[in-house]
């Protein structure tokens, strides 16, 4: 399968003479952003915990992270649905925003705010739409840039609908390479590629590895760490790993 090669965007590299220090974490995706185990329960551990962790130590003060169902991820729901379909509401002011919501929007044509779309073609197009309606929304109401906005794309997963056909190979690039990198870009956010996220240790046509202990769907928390780390790389210049300096 062809793989993005994860490059950082214009938008991530830019830089900022301030320096963050504490402040709210919105995150807001499906099953994933939950930490599902894919066998009932969630891990600790997560990815947003991970980035959560990551911005206290390297940026001190008290990062809080604010999800729509109140841990980041509603299972089974797109993550565009998150805002309206969970009664949250924008009601907090942001430094980051978090949206990984590729897997059911991609799988089940979830539509933003409500419905469903007709068919791939159809949620491929208003996909950008969704997303553009989702960005202007956090910086109308939360006040953050658009530039720290983080919309991840879809990372390997073994469900029927992705890997055993042509078609649902196809579906999985486009999504990875199109849908989402142009929707994100469209709307002034930072793309993160997920597609390669666990290297060449997954194929979901191949028994689970060590992420996967459960299904081909939900990592364990070392899968975490990977999404977790992938998404670090992308912060927007002020919030990324401070450099050493050289001589």
């Amino acid at each position: 399968m062809t793989r993005t090669k994860a490059t950082r965007t214009s938008a991530s590299r830019a830089t900022a003479s301030r320096s963050w220090s504490g402040g709210n974490l919105l995150v807001a995706g499906d099953s994933l952003s939950l930490g599902a185990t894919g066998g009932g329960g969630t891990y600790a551990n997560r990815f947003s915990v991970q980035v959560q962790t990551y911005l206290q130590t390297q940026h001190g003060g008290t990062w809080e992270i604010f999800a729509p169902g109140g841990q980041g991820g509603l299972t089974g729901t797109s993550g565009a649905l998150h805002i309206t379909s969970s009664g949250w509401g924008v009601t907090q002011t942001y430094r980051l925003a978090i949206f990984e919501m590729g897997i059911n929007n991609q799988a089940g044509n979830n539509k933003y705010p409500s419905g469903t779309y007709a068919d791939d073609d159809e949620a491929h197009t208003g996909y950008a739409t969704d997303i553009a309606a989702l960005v202007s929304l956090i910086t109308a109401s939360a006040s953050i840039p658009a530039s720290h906005i983080l919309i991840c794309g879809v990372p390997p997963y073994g469900d029927t609908r992705i890997g055993g056909t042509a078609a649902n190979e196809a579906r999985f690039i486009k999504w990875n390479t199109l849908t989402i990198p142009n929707a994100a870009t469209a709307a002034g956010a930072i793309f993160v590629p997920m597609d390669d996220v666990y290297g060449t240790d997954y194929d979901p046509n191949d028994d689970p590895d060590s992420y996967f202990p459960v299904d081909t769907t939900h990592p364990n928390e070392a899968g975490h760490t990977l999404i977790a780390n992938r998404i670090i790389s992308y912060l927007p210049g002020d919030l990324a790993r401070p450099r050493r300096a050289t001589a």
